[in-house]
């Protein structure tokens, strides 16, 4: 355990500096989102949470595609965290205009106080209740996940949904990326 806070430490550092250069290539978002969703789709046995992904193809952009993976992959294993073996998680990414690129993560979890949703990308930042061995993390997923996305020059936010559960959305810009 202290050998991966050590890691995510280091990764959050790496991540929030600005001073590590991005690895910039030409390549189509839906295809990541595919290959990421079958990866850790493998790993969830067949009687488990389900992930089915929305998306209306092609989502091209100038981008580290290594670190829009980390990102989104904790965003995924975040939902997955907290939406136990409940239903399902949503991960819908369509284009929102031609210069922007919208991406959600749904989970049917229980969601969060409304007065901790403005923290949850802080490092070290969790939820009281989520404060149990259960549910692993150190409170760095969600901050390494915001500082890649911003490095991108995109936004992310979270919101609670009226029918439960807990909303991640992140906006990248189509094209060209960078702070």
């Amino acid at each position: 355990r202290l050998e991966q806070l050590v890691d995510e430490v280091l990764a959050l550092l790496r991540e929030s500096s600005g001073q590590q250069e991005m690895n910039l290539h030409h390549f189509d978002l839906s295809e990541l989102l595919e290959d990421l969703v079958e990866t850790v789709n493998y790993e969830i046995p067949e009687d488990g949470l389900h992930i089915e992904l929305l998306q209306t193809p092609p989502m091209m952009l100038d981008a580290d595609r290594e670190l829009l993976w980390r990102a989104f992959e904790n965003l995924l294993r975040n939902a997955m965290v907290h939406s136990g073996n409940r239903k399902a998680i949503q991960i819908e990414a369509k284009h929102t205009s031609a210069k922007d690129i919208q991406l959600r993560v749904i989970d049917s979890g229980p969601g969060i106080p409304e007065n901790h949703i403005g923290r949850i990308f802080e490092p070290f930042y969790r939820v009281d209740e989520a404060r149990n061995r259960n549910s692993g993390g150190h409170g760095l997923g969600l901050a390494i996940a915001a500082s890649a996305i911003r490095r991108h020059g995109g936004s992310i936010s979270a919101s609670n949904r009226q029918q439960g559960g807990l909303q991640i959305l992140v906006s990248l810009p189509a094209g060209k990326s960078g702070a």
